[in-house]
């Protein structure tokens, strides 16, 4: 979606929507993004330590 077709849209809701409705749809869509912005950011934490080298523990030599 492109930002002008995006920006029409909430134009054409903010019309046809009493101000009640419209805030909270725009609440709603916030903790939307908001959720899928945080889930977003968690597997990718999740990828990046999985991509990770892991350490190799020292051998001590036997004596």
């Amino acid at each position: 979606m492109t930002d002008e077709l995006v920006e029409e849209i909430l134009d054409d809701m903010a019309d046809k929507k009493t101000d009640e409705e419209y805030a909270e749809f725009m609440a709603n869509l916030a903790d939307k993004v908001f959720t899928m912005n945080r889930l977003l950011q968690d597997k990718m934490a999740a990828v990046q330590e999985k991509n990770q080298p892991k350490e190799k523990q020292a051998v001590l030599p036997m004596s």
